[in-house]
């Protein structure tokens, strides 16, 4: 595991931190009344498919997050983050990525969604994000037409994006 993995998911860790503080407390039953608690949740949802455009894979990021995790739980001790994985090994084509983050949707109060890296998959992904106004980040995303924030309006790229690349060689050879 390289140093910047870690560091980036130490990142989104705390980028998250800032989304569960609009999370209500989590109460739990007493024997007769209810109490309530001063832990709040955030479940962040790391979604990976099977993909060749990046060189990441759950088998590198997944003890990265897992650390940033703890890490985030240690220093935020009303803070309880949970991370939920969900993994497909079909192609970048042929994913389960948006049925997965729908579920996770429908199932759990999702925080952040964490990838899909390949493109196919983050597509609808971050459209369905955008729409829930849960905030997704990725490494991926790469191409020009995931710049366009008034589409994915929650899509945070951790990675370079070809667009401004293609802008930094135009100003630099004309």
């Amino acid at each position: 595991m390289k140093f910047s993995t870690l560091s980036v998911f130490s990142d989104i860790i705390f980028i998250t931190t800032i989304c569960s503080l609009c999370t209500p407390p989590i109460t739990s039953r007493a024997t007769t009344a209810l109490t309530v608690s001063n832990v709040r949740h955030a479940t962040l949802v790391a979604i990976f498919v099977n993909q060749t455009e990046l060189p990441v894979s759950l088998d590198v990021v997944k003890p990265a997050l897992q650390l940033g995790i703890m890490e985030a739980n240690r220093r935020y001790p009303n803070l309880k983050f949970d991370l939920v994985i969900r993994e497909d090994s079909r192609s970048c084509m042929n994913n389960y990525a948006p049925v997965f983050a729908a579920e996770e949707y429908l199932l759990r109060k999702v925080n952040a969604f964490i990838g899909p890296v390949c493109t196919y998959a983050l597509d609808p992904v971050a459209r369905m994000a955008s729409y829930w106004n849960i905030p997704l980040l990725t490494v991926g995303g790469v191409g020009v037409p995931f710049s366009k924030k008034n589409i994915y309006t929650s899509l945070t790229r951790l990675a370079f994006a070809l667009g401004k690349q293609f802008n930094t060689y135009k100003v630099k050879f004309n």
